[in-house]
């Protein structure tokens, strides 16, 4: 195996065999290119002072850093994922959600903009509806919308907070064992 790697040790690439230009990019690139027999996992080995050796154990506090900053990225995962479960986001696809901005401008200015009218117009057209009656469903629907993002933030911020404030990696994971399902979300925020 050829392993490429960094002043730290760390593992950077393992490959079963190189070409001369990925010797050369490699070396380009700061990286020491060592040949070995054996087969050492990027991240669970470092290779120093001339040999491969297990990785050592991250300190209490890189591990607490890593658990929270995992954490907090889970934690907006799970909520963008519970978002597109539940109304009124789960009624319209991606693309239309990212339109909202022009659609809202195009709604309230359309009786005074030609090409916001002529915008809805063009979307109005397949479905029958009236210039007006969409204006006022977009509107609607922002309004909607707006109030359910509201909501949202407020219940993740003391999540976000709680593991922010985490002390060990177990009290992340008990934050986001709390985390609510599509279901219990919907529920919190038809109850505020």
């Amino acid at each position: 195996m050829i392993y490429h790697v960094d002043d730290s040790g760390r593992i950077v690439a393992v490959l079963a065999g190189q070409t001369a230009e990925q010797e050369t990019l490699a070396q380009a690139a700061g990286l020491r290119v060592i040949e070995a027999t054996g087969q050492y996992d990027r991240e669970a080995h470092v290779y120093v002072d001339g040999a491969f050796a297990p990785a050592p154990a991250p300190s209490a506090a890189e591990a607490l850093a890593t658990a929270v900053a995992d954490g907090l990225r889970g934690l907006a995962a799970h909520f963008q994922h519970l978002v597109d479960q539940i109304e009124p986001a789960s009624r319209y696809p991606q693309f239309e959600r990212d339109s909202q901005d022009a659609q809202v401008l195009w709604a309230k200015t359309y009786e005074t903009d030609a090409t916001a009218a002529a915008m809805l117009a063009a979307l109005a057209a397949p479905t029958g509806q009236g210039v007006a009656e969409l204006a006022a469903r977009i509107l609607a629907n922002k309004q909607q919308w707006d109030a359910m993002r509201a909501r949202l933030i407020g219940l993740m911020r003391p999540l976000r907070a709680a593991i922010s404030a985490a002390q060990t990696p177990d009290e992340v994971a008990a934050v986001l064992a709390q985390l609510p399902t599509a279901a219990g979300l919907q529920a919190a925020m038809a109850g505020q």
